[in-house]
C-alpha cells in the first residue's frame, strides 16, 4: 500500500513537472536534480567545495548527501570513458552530468525507502498498522514531498534520524551513535538527536560502554564538517558564515507554508490557462536578497550569486530547449518590460 502511494506520488509529480516544463519529460528529471538547492548539491557532488570559485558559498551545505550521491557515481566516472562522459546529452548538457543528476535522485528516492521502513518499525508497536500506514501514505504524498524524491538532503536525513530513534529504542547504541553521525554529517540540526537520543538511554538499562561509544561517534559525525571547513578554508564557522550571507533574517514557518500554497494556486491558474502566474511567468526575472549578492531565477527558482553564473546550469538547458523563457540578468532589458513592474514584487522566501 505504501509502496503504491510512493509510486503514485510520483508518477503524479513527475507529470506535473512535466506539463510545466512544455511536455519534455528529460527536462523534467533533470530539473529534479537541480532546482532550487538541489543545484548547489549537485556542483558539489559533482566538484567539491573548492571548485567552481564559490567554495565558502557552497559551505552553506552539509556534505553527507553530496557525498553519497559523489560515492554512487564515482564507480560508472572511473569505468566509462572519458568521450562518453563528455558527449552531449539533452537538454544541452552531457553524459557525466546526467550521471550526477541520477545519482542523487537514486540516493535520495533510497534514502526515502529506508526512512518509511525504518518509521513503520518504529511507530506500528505504538499506533497500530493502520495509523502508521495512514502516515506514511500522508507522507510520501505531502505537497511537499517532493523534495523527498529531488536533488535534496531531506530524504537522507529522514532516513538517517528515523534510523538513530530506531536503533535507540532497540538498545542497540553504537547502530544509533552511527546514524546520529551521519544526520549531523547531512545537516547540521543532526547533532540535536543527542537530546531525544539522551532521553532514550536514561529511560532505558542505561549501559554505560555502548553510550559513550555512541556519544563519541555522533560529536566525532558532527565535528567532521567544520574541521574539514576550517583545514580548507581558515574557519571552522563557515557554515554559520555562509548561512548568514543567504538568510539575512529569520522567516516564519507559518507564512513559508501559505506562500507555498499561494504559488500552488497560482500555478494551478496557470495550467489551466485561466491567468498567467507572476511568479513563473516567462518574462518575470525575479531577484530577492539583498542587492546584486542573492538572486533567484525565474524558471527554476534555485539560488545564485555575483560569483556564480547568472542564470543556473538547469535553466541554461531548459532555455535552450524553450527559447520563450529567458530570465535573470541574461535576459535583455526589451524582454523585461513585457510586464509591468508592480507584477514583478519581490517574493522572499528561505530555500
Amino acid at each position: 500500500m505504501i509502496g503504491g502511494a510512493l509510486l503514485a506520488s510520483r508518477l503524479v509529480m513527475l507529470a506535473g513537472m512535466t506539463a510545466v516544463l512544455h511536455g519534455i519529460p528529460a527536462a523534467a528529471v533533470y530539473m529534479a536534480g537541480h532546482f532550487a538547492d538541489a543545484d548547489w548539491y549537485h556542483a558539489i557532488a559533482a566538484g567539491g567545495y573548492a571548485g567552481g570559485g564559490v567554495g565558502p558559498l557552497k559551505a552553506a551545505f552539509y556534505p553527507g548527501y553530496p557525498l553519497l550521491a559523489a560515492l554512487v557515481a564515482a564507480p560508472f566516472r572511473v569505468v566509462l570513458p572519458a568521450g562518453l562522459l563528455s558527449a552531449p546529452a539533452p537538454p544541452d548538457t552531457s553524459v557525466r552530468d546526467w550521471l550526477v543528476v541520477a545519482a542523487q535522485l537514486l540516493v535520495s528516492n533510497a534514502c526515502l525507502v529506508v526512512a518509511l521502513v525504518a518509521l513503520w518499525k518504529l511507530y506500528r508497536p505504538r499506533l497500530g498498522s493502520t495509523a502508521t500506514l495512514i502516515g506514511s501514505c500522508l507522507l510520501v504524498a505531502a505537497p511537499n514531498a517532493f523534495f523527498l524524491s529531488s536533488g535534496h538532503s531531506e530524504s537522507a536525513f529522514l532516513a538517517a534520524t528515523a534510523l538513530a530513534f530506531l536503533m535507540a529504542e532497540r538498545g542497540r547504541w553504537v547502530p544509533a551513535g552511527v546514524a546520529a553521525a551521519a544526520a549531523a554529517l547531512i545537516r547540521a540540526p543532526g547533532i540535536l538527536l543527542l537530546v531525544p537520543l539522551a532521553i532514550i538511554w536514561l529511560r532505558s538499562s542505561r549501559p554505560r560502554g555502548p553510550a559513550v561509544a555512541a556519544l563519541a561517534i555522533a560529536l566525532a559525525g558532527a565535528a567532521a564538517f567544520p574541521v574539514y571547513t576550517w583545514v580548507t578554508f581558515g574557519d571552522p564557522l563557515r557554515y554559520v558564515h555562509s548561512e548568514a550571507y543567504w538568510h539575512a533574517s529569520r522567516a516564519n514557518p507559518i507564512a513559508t507554508y501559505v506562500e507555498l500554497l499561494r504559488r500552488l494556486w497560482l500555478g494551478v491558474r496557470e495550467a489551466l490557462h485561466v491567468r498567467p502566474s507572476p511568479i513563473a511567468s516567462p518574462a518575470r526575472c525575479a531577484r530577492t536578497g539583498p542587492g546584486p549578492r542573492s538572486r533567484r531565477c525565474s524558471t527554476c527558482r534555485s539560488r545564485t550569486s555575483s560569483s556564480t553564473p547568472s542564470v543556473s546550469t538547469a535553466c541554461t538547458s531548459i532555455r535552450a530547449r524553450c527559447r520563450s523563457r529567458p530570465c535573470c540578468r541574461s535576459r535583455p532589458a526589451a524582454a523585461r518590460k513585457t510586464v509591468p513592474i508592480a507584477r514583478r514584487a519581490p517574493i522572499t522566501m528561505p530555500a
